[in-house]
């Protein structure tokens, strides 16, 4: 019966699919050639765009001497990655949205790009996980830290604490349908590193480079405003 689905889903057009859909689909029939193509004719050319700029980002390019021969491989170490222990990271995912996809697949992307720093031993230490929560704006996130009204906000509040507080504020200062796009907005400038020009090109966000600006600009001031609060005074 589920082949059946699946021939039927791919007779009436795999590209209406949403992008959850079809990791589904993926996740469901990994020897499905059809609903795979699909898949890299979504995601490929962002895949490989998202590595090449880590890549370039963690100087890759530099110890590298065929730096986009380098970039196909770990193209290639993504897939694997995915495929891996019958699509793992596919069936655990929980896709919220289309922009949760977008995000999910940008983390395994950097994740593969540090694993290959590790191997050549051109990173002496860091942490490697599946998470969206990546700090680059650091002295924004620290000046939230040090006003937190969390009781036990310190100086050296745990990082990971403190996105959780932050992503708790945004979820109750985002309301409307455009919560999702406005989240990873905000998401990919703050905790990835990525600029208002490249977010605007983002797939999915349609928007232009003044109005993502303005959105992050808001939501950071938002963000103040919310997390900024004097303490109360306890006597």
């Amino acid at each position: 019966m589920y082949n059946f689905l699946i021939l039927l889903i791919t007779a009436i057009e795999l590209k209406q699919l949403d992008n959850c859909q079809l990791i589904k689909l993926c996740a469901k029939d990994p020897e499905n050639r059809s609903v795979w193509q699909e898949f890299y004719d979504r995601f490929n050319a962002q895949i490989f765009l998202w590595i090449y700029r880590e890549g370039k980002t963690r100087g890759l390019d530099k110890i590298s001497l065929q730096f986009e021969e380098e970039v196909r491989d770990l193209v290639g170490e993504f897939y694997l990655k995915l495929v891996q222990n019958k699509c793992k990271v596919l069936r655990e995912f929980k896709c919220k949205n289309e922009f949760s996809v977008y995000l999910y697949f940008c983390t395994i992307a950097k994740s593969i790009v540090i694993n290959d720093l590790i191997r050549r031993k051109a990173l002496k230490r860091v942490q490697v996980v599946y998470s969206p929560y990546e700090i680059n704006d650091e002295l924004w996130v620290e000046k939230i830290s040090k006003n937190s009204s969390r009781p036990d906000a310190t100086e050296d509040l745990n990082y990971q604490h403190l996105i959780e507080e932050i992503n708790a504020a945004l979820d109750e200062i985002l309301k409307g349908k455009n919560k999702a796009r406005d989240m990873l907005i905000f998401q990919l400038n703050m905790y990835m590193g990525f600029i208002p020009e490249e977010i605007a090109n983002y797939p999915g966000i349609g928007l232009s480079v003044k109005r993502v600006r303005n959105i992050i600009t808001y939501l950071k001031q938002e963000l103040q405003k919310k997390l900024l609060r004097p303490p109360e005074n306890s006597g």
